[in-house]
């Protein structure tokens, strides 16, 4: 069985969750007999069986970048049995619609997040760049809704995207909802109390900085937190992405968190960082424009990390409350800041959601269980 994975907009060896989950998928697909994995992705290449020469992406060249993409695709899945489509959203399925017509062999398609909607956005800040506003008009149900839906099969991280395809008009039967994975083995996972200085219990946010991400919401939850434990200090691991640091650094300043915050930037080594958190807290006010499982999430579930999360769509589906971390109400201070504290008072609790985490990350996201899902439809398709 020969298969082809092209991925429209990932980049195969950044620091990025489509490309991470991607690269975990076949790593578990390389691993299973009878399978040989060819790759086509923009920029850089990957470990597999054939790897095309990449492409490169850039958003100003979208244009020319879909049509070199189309051009590309059609001639590698002539070459295979089947074709795996990783594309953004369901805005893109007309292009999944045209490369089925001209190719007439399977196609699954693999949506990475949710199509972009008006209600995530505001008025101010990042969030209505020119960029964002020209994604809003474009990447939209109403476009997704144009689509004839030609594809062999569908598959989405969540059962919250499988609804929202159906919404749009997607045949259920055709859909499989099938998670992000990680690879536990490139992990270290923390068993009992970490080695962290029991002076400054660290209170860690690591990722963008803009408005979805919530971080300002966080540093409104700090103060309560130091009433509580004058020792934690709010650790802010920055990607260098996003429009709003320098918001988020005048309001530590105006909530009075200068000396109780420390600031790293860049790109760091994010396994070791988690491992030194006491809390993670991930504040997200949205999902919408990231892809639908964070890899930082299940980064988390790999490391054993007591996480704060809030519950924005499709976060239940994936963190128990109380069981694989505290789940929060969206855009709350006082709420984030209830199970902040929660955490840092009770390491019995600690310890129970870490230990349940490490069991949901093996039994549903570790990426031999994924690639096996993967197979089996695979196989399903050839054999149907």
């Amino acid at each position: 069985m020969r298969v082809a994975f092209c991925m429209l907009r990932s980049e195969i060896g950044r620091r990025d969750g489509g490309a991470e989950s991607i690269r975990n998928l076949i790593d578990g697909l390389r691993s299973r007999p009878g399978i040989e994995i060819s790759l086509v992705t923009a920029f850089g290449s990957y470990p597999c069986h054939v790897s095309y020469a990449p492409y490169p992406w850039s958003d100003s060249k979208a244009i020319p970048l879909i049509r070199y993409f189309y051009r590309t695709v059609k001639k590698v899945s002539l070459e295979h049995d089947i074709t795996v489509l990783v594309l953004p959203n369901a805005a893109f399925g007309y292009l999944a619609d045209i490369i089925k017509l001209q190719v007439k062999k399977p196609i699954v398609v693999n949506y990475e997040s949710q199509c972009h909607l008006l209600k995530n956005y505001r008025l101010a800040g990042d969030n209505l760049s020119w960029r964002n506003i020209g994604r809003l008009s474009a990447f939209n149900g109403i476009i997704a809704r144009l689509s004839q839906k030609l594809c062999d099969k569908y598959i989405v991280s969540t059962h919250f995207q499988k609804n929202k395809l159906i919404e749009l008009g997607h045949d259920s039967v055709r859909i499989d909802a099938i998670p992000n994975c990680t690879n536990l083995s490139t992990y270290s996972f923390q068993v009992g109390e970490k080695p962290w200085n029991r002076r400054r219990r660290s209170v860690m946010y690591l990722g963008h900085f803009n408005h979805s991400k919530g971080v300002d919401v966080l540093v409104d939850a700090m103060p309560s937190v130091l009433k509580e434990f004058p020792n934690a200090k709010l650790s802010l691991v920055w990607s260098g992405s996003g429009g709003e640091y320098p918001r988020v650094m005048r309001l530590i300043s105006k909530r009075g968190l200068i000396d109780a915050t420390e600031m790293a930037t860049g790109i760091v080594n994010v396994p070791e960082y988690l491992s030194h958190a006491e809390v993670l807290v991930l504040p997200y006010r949205s999902l919408s424009m990231t892809r639908i499982i964070p890899s930082l999430l299940l980064e988390a579930f790999s490391i054993g990390v007591p996480l704060v999360v809030c519950d924005c769509d499709p976060i239940g589906e994936i963190v128990d409350d109380h069981q694989t971390g505290i789940v929060t109400q969206v855009n709350d201070a006082n709420d984030l800041a209830r199970g902040i504290i929660e955490f840092l008072e009770n390491r019995d609790l600690r310890e129970l959601v870490v230990q349940s985490q490490r069991e949901v990350a093996k039994q549903q996201f570790s990426h031999t269980v994924v690639a096996e899902r993967y197979d089996r439809i695979f196989t399903e398709m050839l054999n149907g």
